[in-house]
């Protein structure tokens, strides 16, 4: 690859990059200054994210769809199945944004079981999107090789991932109110004695609103990331990599 064509990958996937950090910053501050409830479910951050995810799993697709070929069936060894197990999870994590799905399967969990709803029971949920998180790293470590020729825009997935995993531990604390409670009593006394006892009541929106906030920008990188992968499947194609040798199989990358 020229010179020449990596500045153009690189400006354009910083381009991106750029922009769609731009819109997320934009729309969250406007969110919070301009309006009230918007990073409420079925708010405007919510319809946000769910934008964003929508369009990384129809890029994903596109990737694999470029990588596969046309007429080749799926082989589930090779590297490019990444890009099927990520678009669906994508797919996945946007319906879930729309209809609450890991929701419904905390509710359900305690009705089929008989569960009494507690503190610690009521964050199956979070459970719930951990596990999803973590069968994404899995993948993503199980077929890496697939991501050896986008060592330019690696940093953004390393970046991306850890906003999310981040927002997901916040979204687990935030749950309910008692984390936030305990995190403020466990303070000295003598630093919290002059506020208000409801500090707590306080703190929690605005921890809330920074969850919110990891989510949507976290999904922005790694949009700046899928771009880069995009436009590096569209250059070298079918399984090919930059040294012209065809990968017949999985082959795990040093």
């Amino acid at each position: 690859m020229s010179r020449l064509s990596a500045r153009r990958s690189s400006y354009s996937w910083k381009s991106v990059l750029f922009l769609t950090l731009s819109i997320d910053l934009v729309a969250v501050t406007a969110a919070a200054l301009l309006a009230k409830g918007q990073f409420e479910e079925g708010g405007a951050i919510t319809f946000l994210s769910l934008l964003q995810l929508v369009f990384m799993s129809v890029v994903a697709w596109s990737i694999f769809k470029t990588r596969k070929g046309a007429s080749e069936p799926i082989d589930w060894k090779t590297p490019y199945v990444l890009w099927l197990i990520i678009s669906a999870g994508f797919l996945y994590l946007a319906m879930d944004e729309m209809c609450g799905i890991h929701e419904m399967v905390d509710i359900l969990i305690h009705k089929v079981l008989g569960i009494q709803e507690t503190d610690l029971s009521d964050r199956i949920d979070d459970a719930i999107v951990a596990i999803c998180a973590l069968i994404g790293l899995a993948s993503l470590f199980v077929y890496r090789a697939e991501l050896k020729n986008d060592r330019a825009a690696f940093p953004l997935l390393v970046v991306g991932c850890c906003l999310l995993l981040l927002r997901i531990a916040l979204d687990a604390f935030t749950n309910r109110q008692d984390y936030t409670t305990r995190l403020w009593r466990s303070i000295p006394k003598e630093f919290y004695s002059s506020y208000p006892r409801e500090m707590p009541l306080v703190i929690r929106p605005w921890l809330m609103f920074f969850e919110d906030a990891l989510k949507v920008i976290g999904e922005g990188v790694l949009i700046g990331f899928f771009h880069d992968c995009l436009v590096i499947a569209g250059r070298y194609g079918t399984r090919t990599n930059p040294g012209a040798q065809k990968q017949t199989g999985w082959q795990p990358s040093a």
